[in-house]
């Protein structure tokens, strides 16, 4: 009996040694609380948003690589990453800044009409941004080499058949869900 108990305690310290571990990363050096994180589609880095900035973390490391700076941003509803992890979009009631995630530079900014959400195209080369302003809303893509802006479609109060709902979804194709 005694050795069925001592090889039961070795069994268990063996397997117990070699069991996978649940991981808690806690990013340190937010100066306040996170409101939202993501994760690149690699898992490499994390995203994380405060008030006023999102800063991108190492993942493995933990090391803290840029911080994006929104001063002024106010009450930021949506972020994003494009399918390659090279540019971040961060959508707030008075502007939205796409940065690039390589340097840490502002590349692009909308500061007209209230954005709603964005959302890259698959190859990042375009950027989908829903609007809503005074009883219109709209349905723009941005080209972000040329960083021009084209509407896609508008919506008014009088036009029953149309609605977009301030949400953006890439579906198959050329189709999205407004």
């Amino acid at each position: 009996m005694k050795n069925l108990v001592v090889l039961l305690y070795l069994c268990f310290i063996t397997f117990a040694g070699s069991a996978q571990t649940n991981g808690i990363v806690v990013p340190m050096g937010h100066s306040s609380s996170i409101k939202s994180f993501i994760l690149d589609n690699q898992q490499k880095y994390v995203y994380g948003l405060e008030l006023n900035r999102v800063i991108m973390w190492e993942l493995r490391t933990g090391r803290q690589l840029y911080t994006f700076d929104l001063s002024g941003a106010e009450n930021i509803s949506d972020f994003s990453l494009s399918s390659d992890g090279n540019k971040l979009v961060v959508v707030s009631k008075n502007f939205t800044s796409v940065f690039s995630t390589l340097d840490g530079k502002e590349i692009y900014r909308v500061s007209e009409g209230i954005v709603t959400n964005a959302i890259f195209s698959e190859d990042g080369s375009k950027l989908y941004l829903t609007n809503s302003e005074f009883f219109r809303e709209g349905f723009y893509e941005v080209d972000m080499q040329t960083k021009t802006q084209k509407l896609i479609k508008n919506c008014t109060a009088d036009d029953k058949n149309c609605a977009i709902a301030g949400d953006v979804s890439k579906l198959n194709g050329n189709e999205w869900l407004v």
